[in-house]
C-alpha cells in the first residue's frame, strides 16, 4: 500500500511502480489506463492513451495497441456523455484499419454496447456490400436490426445466412426474431 494514499489506490501505485521498474513496457501503462477508465478518471486515461499512441506508432504491435487504445478512449468519452467524440474516435480507428476484421468486430461491439445502432448498422452494411455472403456479418446485421425493433428484415437476412450454412447463432436469432414478430409456430 502506498503511504499517504487511500487503500483503493494501491493498485495504481503498484502499476505506477511497475511502469517505473520496466520503462518502455506497455502492459503496466495499459493496465493503469484500464483501471483509471473503470474509476472514471478520464483525464488520466486520455493522458496515458496519448502517451502510448506516441510510443507505439512505429512498433510492430502498434496496430493492435491502436485499436485497444481507441476503444479505451471511446469508453472514456462515453463516461463523459460525449457520444459524438466517442463515435469520432471509433470512426477514426476504422479508417486506419479498413480491412481488419478484428477491428470491425470490436468497434461493432462498442457501438452496440453504447446503443449506437445507426453506426453499427452502417458498419455491418458496409461489410455486406463487399461480402454479401459473409455469414457472420449477416448474423451481426440481423442482430442490430432486432435491437432496433426491425425483426421482419432480420428474418430475411437470417434465412439467407441459413441458406449458406447451418449456423447455430443464426438459428437462435431467427427464432428470437420470429418471437418478436409474433410468429410463434415458425419460432
Amino acid at each position: 500500500m502506498c503511504i499517504g494514499k487511500p487503500a483503493c489506490s494501491a493498485s495504481p501505485c503498484k502499476l505506477e511502480r511497475d511502469k517505473t521498474l520496466a520503462p518502455g513496457s506497455l502492459a503496466p501503462e495499459f493496465a493503469l489506463a484500464q483501471l483509471y477508465s473503470r474509476w472514471r478518471m478520464d483525464d488520466k486515461v486520455f493522458e496515458i492513451v496519448s502517451r502510448l499512441r506516441n510510443q507505439t506508432q512505429a512498433s510492430p504491435a502498434g496496430d493492435t495497441v491502436d485499436v485497444d487504445l481507441a476503444l479505451l478512449e471511446a469508453n472514456s468519452w462515453l463516461s463523459q456523455t460525449n457520444l459524438a467524440k466517442a463515435s469520432s474516435v471509433l470512426q477514426s480507428v476504422l479508417k486506419r484499419h479498413l480491412d481488419d476484421n478484428r477491428t470491425l468486430n470490436l468497434v461493432l461491439q462498442a457501438y452496440l454496447a453504447f446503443g449506437d445502432y445507426t453506426n453499427a448498422l452502417q458498419l455491418v452494411s458496409g461489410q455486406l456490400a463487399t461480402e454479401p455472403n459473409n455469414v457472420a456479418a449477416l448474423v451481426n446485421q440481423a442482430g442490430v436490426l432486432i435491437r432496433m425493433g426491425n425483426s421482419s428484415n432480420a428474418i430475411t437476412l437470417l434465412n439467407h445466412a441459413l441458406a449458406i450454412t447451418n449456423d447455430p447463432p443464426a438459428r437462435f436469432n431467427r427464432a428470437y426474431a420470429y418471437l418478436q414478430t409474433g410468429n410463434l409456430p415458425a419460432a
